[in-house]
């Protein structure tokens, strides 16, 4: 009976090929799409999940509420992870790290910049799951200026050789001996790393952050006992602050908390530790998108396998008479129904495989289908084709395997299939789905466009930007300017520790008005008297920083417009503010100028009070501005002086306006994406309502003859035909429109600065659906109207 049923359905696939193609196509194309997207979700949610002890791993972090809010920072002191392993028997192992930033590294003739080197405790080995090539994971970081590097630095500094034992060279200033080789992090880690060195490295050099709690550089990780809730620690933390810091810190401003992220949430949910866009948010987006786009593919495939059914009214009528009964005709269908399904999802696998490096090069991944890496994907995927194929069959199934033989062989049933509720609520569905996916991501292009053109507060254009890596550069940057300026085509020369847009660090600091107990976080940034006019920000009061005024290099401070608001400082100028700069020791900076608030970080993160200093001794990157008229010349004066000034340094330069504008590259990968897969969505929808209409015209084709005989015209036939249909798109159109609004996820946290609402937007998405759907029906309809009526009447 099998091989019976299984030869029907090979039958009237050949006999209705264009059906079957669409229809086959339509559900291949859905399940193509909807493989990708959830391989993608798949792989971000695979984030650190390679370590062995990663459902046990926290990082601590601190929040800061005021009336104004709360903001986490994910970092704390060095003192907070010896005290919390000493005190909490459920702290069962902790390991701080230290970044050391971007550095020269030297080895014989190789010179290198190097990024992705961090202090860390030896602990972190016991911690973390970091498999050790050559070298004991115990003894490794024990020592002061010993340093652990990946297999991919040995072979880049030591090819072939044994490294163990060797001496690197950091900035030309302290020497490193290689102790162990681990293996290459897995891409899917939230903290890359190229070099691991010893933490008491910062114990030799006396470091003060060691000592200072209120040092918040340190990002500190904690292995707590196996199956233990860590909202239990977090309960703790207040009184575990209030007992070693003599306070808790609350104050009328703020207080001063801590919290743990569990290690496995830290790469989506970091937008919750405000230094990164939630990437959660893209993930949802794109799972809410797999959804719905499978969903349209079934409608399509449902809306046809119901309709062609009804043609077969008389075969169960005929099978009826020669003996079959009810239960065998279901199981007739719903194995139809299934093998066509299984088929989609066999060519699904197969245009998932071919258009997988397409993808890849999208989103700048290296992902692959893999059925022993991705066996909950493969699964899943069997289990929904499985499942659309039960539900496609079992309409028709058990609707025709109902009607009496008599009452079927005479026709009478097939008319109630015609017009169905069913299928006219699934067109409306499928429409109102791919419609709101245009319209939001429209919404998302639209984000972009305003962020691009969003007033910042500075030019980012035509500036370069060269790595200042050691004390000797640092202090010959007046030399450097002076060489450089000699240039006509470079107009200005500046000094900063922070680039706009790479992100700023927070410090503590204490402006007037408040005591030790009501620190106030902000942004910092140390700077020459050149980077201000540089980058064209404007002063709201007061004066830049001036080499006319010695004190200025130690002394002076400029605030933005947001910190003087937040401080109630009506009268800034003259104010002061205590900063750290050893140990516990505090100097105080005098305010000579206020800046227009501008957007130092990323458009992710909100404008927030900033400090801005000016000591030489803390300068980090070098910006020269250009004239665009002849770059690459420029540019290759620029590194003529760097290495007759530095020859021991490596020529390095980026352009600002890149670096800053890599967060919108993110944005558009993801509008590219939504787009894509949105075209796709309204395209499945056209192909199910082109083979929908194409049926409809098909069963009225007697109806259209008589018609034309009777005298009407081949619009008023276009119109009926296109009518039935359109009114479904028209109902899914309008009525989605008002929800197209409303947010499918929280875009506040992704979008700190939404652009204002476009209603206008909205109908055009609208509308461009409608305008493709009545072309598609109106082709079929246009077919039909034009056949000569002779043709018609012969039909059947």
């Amino acid at each position: 009976m099998f091989k019976n049923y299984l030869k029907i359905t090979f039958r009237n696939l050949l006999k209705h090929k264009v059906y079957s193609v669409i229809n086959l196509l339509g559900l291949s194309i859905g399940l193509t799409c909807s493989m990708l997207i959830l391989i993608f979700v798949q792989h971000e949610f695979s984030f650190d999940r390679f370590h062995k002890n990663a459902d046990r791993i926290y990082r601590l972090g601190r929040e800061i509420s005021s009336a104004e809010g709360e903001r986490r920072e994910p970092s704390s002191s060095a003192t907070t992870a010896e005290l919390l392993l000493q005190e909490y028997p459920e702290v069962k192992n902790a390991t701080r790290f230290q970044a050391m930033g971007q550095v020269t590294i030297k080895y014989e003739e190789k010179l290198f910049y190097e990024k992705r080197i961090y202090y860390v405790d030896p602990s972190v080995f016991d911690v973390f799951t970091f498999p050790m090539l050559i070298g004991d994971p115990k003894t490794a970081l024990l020592k002061p200026y010993s340093v652990v590097i990946t297999e991919e630095m040995a072979g880049k500094y030591f090819g072939q050789t044994n490294p163990i034992g060797k001496v690197l060279r950091f900035d030309n200033r302290d020497d490193f001996i290689v102790t162990g080789v681990i293996k290459n992090l897995p891409k899917t880690t939230h903290r890359e790393i190229n070099m691991l060195c010893s933490f008491e490295t910062l114990r030799a050099q006396n470091h003060p952050g060691l000592i200072d709690w209120l040092n918040f550089k340190f990002s500190t990780y904690l292995l707590l006992q196996k199956d233990y809730d860590y909202h239990a620690l977090e309960v703790k933390l207040p009184a575990f602050i209030k007992k070693h810091f003599g306070k808790d810190l609350k104050t009328a401003e703020s207080t001063l908390s801590f919290y743990l992220m569990p290690l496995k949430k830290i790469y989506l949910y970091s937008h919750l530790d405000g230094n990164s866009p939630g990437l959660i948010t893209r993930v949802s987006y794109f799972s809410i998108l797999a959804l719905f786009i499978v969903l349209i593919a079934c409608i399509n495939f449902m809306n046809l396998s119901t309709a062609r059914s009804a043609i077969r009214a008389k075969e169960v009528g005929i099978r009826k008479v020669v003996g079959a009964d009810k239960s065998r005709l279901v199981k007739q269908f719903l194995g139809e129904t299934l093998i066509f399904s299984f088929l989609a999802l066999f060519t699904a696998f197969l245009l998932t495989e071919l258009t997988l490096p397409f993808f890849n090069n999208i989103i700048e991944e290296e992902l692959n289908l893999s059925i022993t890496k991705t066996p909950q994907i493969f699964l899943g995927f069997v289990g929904l084709a499985f499942l659309v194929g039960i539900i496609s069959g079992s309409y028709p199934a058990f609707s025709i395997s109902r009607f009496h033989p008599a009452q079927v062989l005479k026709g009478n049933p097939a008319t109630s299939f015609k017009k169905s509720r069913f299928r006219s609520a699934l067109v409306v569905l499928q429409f109102a789905l791919s419609t709101l996916f245009i319209c939001h991501t429209n919404f998302v292009r639209n984000q972009l466009h305003y962020m691009k053109n969003k007033d910042i507060g500075f030019n980012k254009k035509d500036v370069i930007i060269l790595p200042i890596m050691d004390d000797k550069v640092r202090q010959s940057i007046r030399t450097l300017k002076k060489e450089l300026k000699g240039n006509r085509d470079i107009l200005n020369v500046a000094a900063s520790s922070s680039l706009p847009g790479l992100g700023i660090p927070r410090n503590v600091k204490i402006p007037e008005g408040y005591s030790r107990t009501q620190v106030q976080l902000m942004d910092d940034i140390n700077v020459d008297h050149d980077f201000i006019p540089l980058l064209g920000i404007e002063m709201a009061a007061g004066r830049n920083f001036s080499e006319t005024f010695p004190t200025d290099e130690q002394q002076a401070i400029i605030i933005n417009e947001m910190a003087a608001r937040k401080y109630g400082w009506e009268a800034p100028l003259g104010k002061t503010i205590q900063y750290s700069v050893d140990e516990d020791k505090y100097t105080t900076g005098i305010i000579i100028g206020v800046v227009k608030n501008f957007h130092l970080s990323s458009m992710h993160r909100l404008i927030e009070p900033l400090f801005i200093s000016n000591h030489p001794e803390r300068l980090n990157h070098i910006l020269i501005r250009i004239q665009t008229r002849q770059i690459p010349k420029t540019i290759d004066f620029i590194e003529t002086r760097w290495s007759q000034i530095f020859p021991d340094h490596p020529f390095q330069y980026s352009f600002l306006e890149d670096k800053y504008d890599r967060y919108f590259r993110t944005i558009q990968k993801i509008i590219d994406i939504l787009a894509a897969f949105s075209v796709l969505a309204i395209m499945l929808a056209c192909m199910g309502i082109f083979a929908l209409a194409a049926f409809i015209a098909e069963q009225r084709t007697r109806e259209i003859g008589i018609r034309k005989v009777l005298g009407d015209t081949t619009l008023g036939i276009i119109i009926r035909l296109n009518k039935e249909l359109l009114k479904f798109v028209l109902i899914a159109t309008l009525f989605i429109i008002p929800y197209a609004t409303l947010p499918i996820v929280d875009l506040g946290k992704f979008f700190p600065y939404l652009a204002e609402t476009d209603f206008f937007l909205y109908f055009k998405s609208a509308l461009l659906v409608f305008i493709v759907a009545f072309i598609t029906i109106s082709y079929q309809s246009i077919r039909a109207a034009l056949t000569k009526p002779v043709e018609n009447l012969r039909y059947e």
